[in-house]
């Protein structure tokens, strides 16, 4: 199946992007951003992962302030398309590749929302390959890149409604 990373000259295999140079059914992409106060009082964690051989999509968002931790979470069927993270009421936004992206839980049963931006202040920095085994069985098989950066938007949980400024 073609998606609209096929039109741009990237490809690793002969194959359409959405096809996974893999056959282990557990491959992933996967998001994972954190975020902390300058003063300590505040902790922020967000991810999302998409498992193509699983047709699975999932994400959350967790806060920690005043001592107490509120957390959402959502699972659902991947669309086909890989640029669409939407899973429920949550989606990650790309606004500038690689420099800044923008996470949404849009109004929910839960009481849970968020509008985020994170703007990067660093250039990405590649990590070296994560690989782990077990004797000859390859159990992981990674990369992954970091980068510095801060957040800005507003987060809404049982907690009240909590304004993030750089």
């Amino acid at each position: 199946m073609l998606s609209l990373f096929d039109d741009f000259p990237i490809h690793q295999t002969p194959d359409p992007l959405c096809t996974p140079a893999t056959t282990d059914r557990n491959v992933y992409e996967r998001y994972w951003f954190n975020g902390y106060s300058t003063a300590g009082d505040l902790y922020l964690g967000i991810g999302a992962g998409r498992y193509p051989h699983l047709g699975i999509m999932d994400g959350g968002v967790s806060v920690v302030r005043d001592g107490v931790q509120r957390s959402y979470h959502v699972s659902g069927r991947a669309a086909d398309e890989p640029t669409d993270t939407r899973v429920g009421p949550m989606r990650i936004e790309i606004i500038e590749p690689m420099r800044s992206c923008r996470v949404v839980v849009e109004d929910n049963e839960t009481d849970f929302a968020c509008d985020l931006v994170f703007e990067g202040r660093t250039a990405n920095v590649e990590e070296p390959r994560h690989t782990l085994t077990h004797g000859s069985r390859r159990i992981m098989d990674t990369t992954r890149f970091a980068q510095l950066g801060r957040w800005r938007g507003w987060i809404h949980d049982a907690g009240g409604e909590l304004r993030i400024e750089p």
